[in-house]
């Protein structure tokens, strides 16, 4: 039906009945115990009013009526300042900064440290600044001196003002036996700003000449040694020699030589650029350090040579060594200009062979 949904069990009413009950309770409760506010009336406001100021002026009229009365930033306490006005946040801040550089002004009381401009106007007349002594076995900052950055010593860095950070950077670089050679060396270290700088770089006196500070800077460059290969002759090279030319490692060096055994030698230094996968950039490079000696090219001597020996030289294929071979037995070879004759040889492929042919001539 359209309103079963509003029929509920037995168990279901006194279910609903118990917490109906149970609210009206808690409602009742809470209205019982509630307290209703106060409010003051506008007298008794204005009397309260009147007593804070007279609790933060009394201070101020205590410091007018002692004229001898003298407030020292670097010695005075947590508990007199804030009988004085300060806030305490403010006090612990003044202390805070104190402990950690020390007021060597009175104008360095900013309004960086949250205190009230009125009642720091009112109390300047009283404020001084005594010579901070040395706390903690740290001196504070408070003069300036003639100072050489190579010599002087930590204590007297925070003295001349130094934060922190620049003190440990200026002592580390000395420890890499850095040298400063000007005032102006001094900007390169980090944590020194321009104002620090200014302030500080009429005192900087750096002793030593200009050379010899120079020559122990770890900052100048330092000149490393021009390595120039040797010249090499390509047809006794060895594989050492090969290896100390530029481009050319201990790989480049051994298929050089090997490509230099199977030709017998090279009787123009190009052949060098013939060796299989060397690079021609690497090639043009090393060509300068390179001569040749022809006569240390290895001949093929026809009637001495085998038909094995002929064959394995790169230059000379299968059909061209048996029309050599065919041709000296003929006897139609008796010296090595007969060869060119005989058209075996291209006059390209003829212009390569000729270095490496002899004939031994027959009896």
């Amino acid at each position: 039906m359209k309103w079963d949904f509003f029929i509920y069990e037995k168990e279901e009413r006194w279910g609903i009945a118990f917490l109906a009950l149970l609210c009206l309770v808690l409602f009742f409760i809470s209205f019982l115990y509630t307290t209703p506010a106060y409010r003051l009336s506008e007298a008794e406001l204005e009397a309260v009013r009147a007593q804070l100021r007279d609790t933060v002026q009394a201070p101020i009229l205590a410091v007018r009526q002692d004229s001898n009365l003298t407030i020292d930033l670097n010695t005075i306490g947590y508990k007199e300042l804030c009988q004085l006005g300060f806030a305490p946040l403010t006090a612990r801040k003044m202390l805070a900064y104190r402990r950690k550089a020390g007021f060597l002004t009175v104008e360095m009381l900013t309004p960086k440290f949250g205190a009230d401009t009125a009642l720091v106007r009112r109390l300047r007349p009283y404020m001084q600044v005594r010579r901070p002594r040395e706390r903690r076995g740290r001196p504070v900052r408070d003069s300036l001196f003639v100072f050489d950055p190579n010599e002087v010593s930590a204590d007297a860095l925070r003295r001349l003002g130094f934060p922190a950070r620049a003190v440990k950077a200026l002592l580390a670089y000395r420890k890499k036996n850095g040298r400063f050679r000007t005032a102006r060396d001094l900007k390169k270290i980090y944590g020194v700003s321009d104002a620090l700088y200014a302030r500080i770089a009429p005192y900087v006196r750096i002793q030593g000449t200009g050379p010899e500070l120079a020559r122990d800077t770890v900052r100048r460059p330092v000149r490393k040694p021009v390595y120039r290969p040797r010249v090499i002759e390509v047809n006794s090279a060895t594989i050492a020699d090969w290896d100390q030319l530029p481009g050319i490692g201990p790989y480049w060096a051994g298929r050089i030589v090997r490509w230099r055994d199977k030709l017998g030698g090279f009787y123009r230094i190009s052949q060098v650029g013939d060796t299989y996968g060397l690079p021609d950039s690497t090639y043009r490079k090393i060509r300068v350090y390179l001569t040749v000696d022809t006569t240390a090219v290895r001949k093929i001597v026809l009637g001495k040579a085998s038909f094995k020996d002929i064959v394995r030289h790169p230059y000379i294929n299968y059909e061209e060594t048996k029309a050599l071979v065919r041709s000296y037995q003929a006897g139609l070879i008796q010296d090595v200009d007969d060869i060119a004759s005989l058209d075996i040889f291209s006059a390209g492929r003829w212009a390569r062979v000729r270095p490496y042919l002899a004939v031994e001539p027959p009896f």
